[in-house]
């Protein structure tokens, strides 16, 4: 098995690369964050809401070298690698199934292959092949001290990260790229995906309509701010009312100004925009919000062209 790590520079790391054996990698459930308030001559006391906090991820892994002289070099690349102190993206890898030894006959022409870190490889299929093991990913920041613990020509680490702005594991591709179906190597079987040719579950994009329908396959709604999503519209006609709706989102409104038809209207995290002109203040601020399964929208007009481009995350 084995990690993947993004930097904020798009530097990508798997730490196999450097000759570090990963051992396992165990991702926490979320740190859940319950207040209660309690009430003068009353027994028990008041649920006042739980938010989710945090999620910690731990990676053992070590190295084998030929000389302890290299161990000091080991160490510090695996601190020069992995302890940023801004924050990167986590991907999981794994193997379909455990390496086997390959058994074979004692000739003298015969022999075990070795890996470039001098290890046994034993990669005969592609079942043994390393993979992604979903379309996740996790924005990490690393978390703790690293102790490094000598056995021989052998030193094992552990590797602490936690979440940072969300708790959540995020889809790596976004909706758009879901219904183009041009990279199905970011997606993965929990997905929930619909395939067939043709499928409401992969439609984002929708013409000359004032009501439809969007599926949202994420197990955490996308209602935040700080999560990726952003709405196109195409307006259908002229006006200084521009209304609509979805199932679980208040009603948004652009009041106050002059929209005439073609304008592109686009939410974009907190901000709304014109025709790349910032509108915020003349809206009522209400953003759009998605949660697991299907989200139906409504407008006060039949609008040309309305695109949903957004990512999925999950508990």
């Amino acid at each position: 098995m084995d990690i993947e790590l993004t930097k904020k520079d798009g530097t990508v790391i798997k730490l196999s690369e450097y000759g570090f054996i990963v051992n396992d990698i165990v991702i926490d459930s979320m740190q859940i964050n319950t207040k209660y308030q309690d009430k003068e001559n009353m027994n028990g006391r008041i649920l006042m809401g739980s938010n989710y906090i945090s999620r910690d991820i731990v990676v053992p892994c070590f190295c084998v070298v030929k000389n302890r002289s290299d161990i000091a070099y080991m160490r510090d690349m695996l601190y020069s690698l992995t302890t940023d102190i801004e924050p990167m993206y986590l991907r999981e890898i794994r193997r379909k199934e455990e390496l086997n030894y390959r058994f074979t006959q004692p000739i003298s022409d015969d022999y075990v292959k070795l890996d470039k870190n001098n290890f046994p490889d034993y990669e005969y299929s592609r079942h043994d092949q390393q993979n992604y093991v979903n379309g996740k990913q996790y924005k990490v920041i690393f978390n703790g001290v690293i102790n490094p613990k000598q056995k021989g020509n052998k030193v094992s680490f552990e590797l602490k990260f936690e979440t940072t702005e969300l708790p959540y594991g995020e889809s790596i591709g976004t909706s758009l790229e879901l219904e183009e179906n041009k990279k199905v190597g970011l997606w993965s079987f929990d997905f929930n995906i619909d395939w067939h040719a043709g499928g409401d579950k992969r439609k984002y994009t929708f013409e000359n309509l004032s009501k439809g329908t969007v599926y949202y396959h994420g197990s955490a709604p996308n209602d935040q701010f700080n999560m990726y999503k952003k709405i196109t519209i195409i307006l259908g006609e002229d006006t200084e009312s521009f209304v609509w709706n979805l199932t679980h989102a208040e009603i948004m409104k652009i009041e106050g100004i002059k929209l005439k038809t073609g304008d592109r209207i686009v939410y974009d995290s907190f901000r709304v925009y014109k025709n790349g002109v910032e509108i915020s203040t003349e809206t009522n601020i209400a953003q759009p919000k998605f949660k697991y399964g299907a989200n139906k929208f409504e407008f006060n007009q039949t609008v040309q062209k309305v695109q949903f481009d957004l990512k999925f995350y999950y508990k």
